[in-house]
């Protein structure tokens, strides 16, 4: 779990000079059939996919990036320092807040390690779809480290503001896309 990464193995955690280094490696490698559920399924090692089919479907036709409720690279990387930085209390940060954040540990982590997209390398939409499935996953497991992890409420607010996140996220930085 990044989260624990960072807070146990990064010295300065909790800091403004805390500096991110690489995200931790996956633990699992993707097959060139995979789609969403598998990268979900894989990260948050629950075969419930219930929390992503949710937020897939609340994001699967904003192909163009454009959501209600998704925030972009900058605000995005602003809530991953405060979440996964240390600079915020997780207990006080709304779900949203939560999703923002995981989505671009997520981003991360997709960007650091070829492998887990290098299966469906050809295929944007596939990557889209395997980025937000890592980014629920990556939510359902920043909630852990909440006072609320089982709430239907929260994990379904920062699950869908997961994937909307990941898909702007993967919008701006495809621009083939």
């Amino acid at each position: 779990m990044a989260y624990n990464y960072y807070r146990t193995a990064q010295p300065g955690w909790g800091t403004s000079q805390f500096q991110f280094g690489a995200p931790p490696v996956p633990a699992f490698q993707p097959q060139p059939s995979w789609g969403g559920v598998d990268y979900y399924r894989a990260h948050a090692g629950s075969p419930d996919s219930s929390l992503f089919d949710h937020a897939w479907n609340r994001v699967r036709n904003f192909s163009d990036g454009v959501s209600n409720f998704g925030v972009g690279l900058h605000e995005a990387r602003h809530w991953h320092r405060r979440a996964y930085g240390g600079l915020g209390e997780l207990a006080t940060m709304q779900p949203s807040e939560i999703g923002h954040a995981a989505a671009y540990e997520a981003y991360r982590t997709w960007i650091h390690n070829s492998s887990i997209y290098e299966p469906i390398s050809g295929d944007l939409e596939r990557q889209r779809e395997g980025l937000i499935g890592l980014s629920v996953a990556e939510a359902a497991r920043l909630l852990q480290y909440t006072q609320r992890p089982m709430d239907t409420y929260t994990r379904t607010e920062a699950s869908d503001a997961a994937a909307a996140t990941a898909s702007v996220i993967f919008r701006q930085a495809s621009p083939q896309y």
